[in-house]
Protein backbone atom coordinates (compact mmCIF):
# COMPACT_ATOMS: atom_id res chain seq x y z
CA UNK A 1 0.00 0.00 0.00
CA UNK A 2 1.33 3.44 -0.89
CA UNK A 3 0.03 6.54 0.85
CA UNK A 4 1.46 9.99 0.24
CA UNK A 5 0.70 13.13 2.21
CA UNK A 6 2.25 16.39 3.39
CA UNK A 7 2.55 16.93 7.11
CA UNK A 8 4.60 18.51 9.90
CA UNK A 9 6.86 17.22 12.62
CA UNK A 10 5.66 18.41 16.04
CA UNK A 11 7.64 17.70 19.19
CA UNK A 12 9.62 15.05 17.31
CA UNK A 13 6.50 13.25 16.06
CA UNK A 14 5.39 12.88 12.45
CA UNK A 15 1.73 13.87 12.31
CA UNK A 16 -0.35 11.41 10.27
CA UNK A 17 -3.55 13.01 8.91
CA UNK A 18 -6.75 11.56 10.35
CA UNK A 19 -7.93 10.17 7.00
CA UNK A 20 -4.89 7.84 6.86
CA UNK A 21 -4.67 6.70 10.50
CA UNK A 22 -7.30 3.98 10.17
CA UNK A 23 -5.62 2.61 7.02
CA UNK A 24 -2.19 2.42 8.67
CA UNK A 25 -3.09 0.83 11.98
CA UNK A 26 -0.74 0.74 14.98
CA UNK A 27 1.98 -1.81 14.16
CA UNK A 28 2.56 -1.26 10.45
CA UNK A 29 6.14 -0.69 9.31
CA UNK A 30 6.48 2.47 7.22
CA UNK A 31 9.15 4.10 5.08
CA UNK A 32 9.53 7.85 5.49
CA UNK A 33 11.09 10.25 2.99
CA UNK A 34 11.77 13.72 4.36
CA UNK A 35 11.82 16.64 1.93
CA UNK A 36 12.63 20.02 3.41
CA UNK A 37 10.61 22.78 1.76
CA UNK A 38 12.39 26.00 0.81
CA UNK A 39 11.56 28.70 3.31
CA UNK A 40 10.92 26.11 6.01
CA UNK A 41 11.62 27.15 9.58
CA UNK A 42 13.08 23.72 10.33
CA UNK A 43 16.45 25.32 11.03
CA UNK A 44 18.22 23.71 8.09
CA UNK A 45 20.20 26.13 5.92
CA UNK A 46 20.24 23.84 2.86
CA UNK A 47 19.83 20.20 1.92
CA UNK A 48 23.54 19.46 2.44
CA UNK A 49 23.16 20.34 6.12
CA UNK A 50 20.13 18.13 6.58
CA UNK A 51 22.07 15.05 7.73
CA UNK A 52 23.88 17.12 10.34
CA UNK A 53 20.50 18.55 11.43
CA UNK A 54 19.05 15.04 11.83
CA UNK A 55 22.08 13.92 13.82
CA UNK A 56 21.50 16.78 16.27
CA UNK A 57 17.68 16.46 16.21
CA UNK A 58 16.78 12.79 15.67
CA UNK A 59 13.21 11.93 14.73
CA UNK A 60 11.68 9.87 17.51
CA UNK A 61 9.99 6.62 16.54
CA UNK A 62 7.83 4.58 18.86
CA UNK A 63 7.97 0.96 17.85
CA UNK A 64 10.40 -1.87 17.43
CA UNK A 65 13.37 -1.52 15.08
CA UNK A 66 13.24 -3.43 11.82
CA UNK A 67 15.16 -6.67 11.57
CA UNK A 68 17.81 -7.11 8.87
CA UNK A 69 15.37 -9.34 6.95
CA UNK A 70 12.64 -6.68 7.08
CA UNK A 71 15.02 -3.97 5.90
CA UNK A 72 16.10 -5.94 2.82
CA UNK A 73 12.82 -7.78 2.13
CA UNK A 74 11.91 -5.61 -0.88
CA UNK A 75 15.30 -6.19 -2.48
CA UNK A 76 14.97 -9.95 -2.19
CA UNK A 77 11.67 -10.15 -4.06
Amino acid sequence: MNIRFHTEIRNGNIIVPDEFRAKLGDDVPVEVEVIVQNGSDAGVADSEDFLAYLMKNPIRFEGSPLTREEIYAERLR
